[in-house]
């Protein structure tokens, strides 16, 4: 999770893209072979846009990561984005 008061949605999801896309180039190594590459997949909600309250915060962004999940994988979604 992350906490990145006063920022807009597009914003959020730029830092969010940019970590997405710095963990893809980590190489893995297991046992000195490599063992593929590292994915990560965000689900970015904002307030007051997605909710006020800490609960409503968090099953927004809950809601956008299984959407990013569900639709490939590797990505990053913001609450409320086709």
């Amino acid at each position: 999770m992350l906490i990145i008061p006063d920022t807009s949605p597009e914003l959020a999801g730029k830092r969010a893209e940019a970590i997405r896309a710095a963990a893809g180039q980590v190489e893995i190594q297991y046992h000195g072979s490599p063992a593929g590459t590292l994915t990560l997949s965000f689900g970015v909600a904002t307030s007051p846009v997605n909710g006020t309250t800490a609960l409503e915060l968090l099953r927004a962004a809950d809601a956008a990561l299984f959407r990013a999940k569900r639709d490939g994988r590797d990505r990053v979604q913001l609450r409320g984005q086709a």
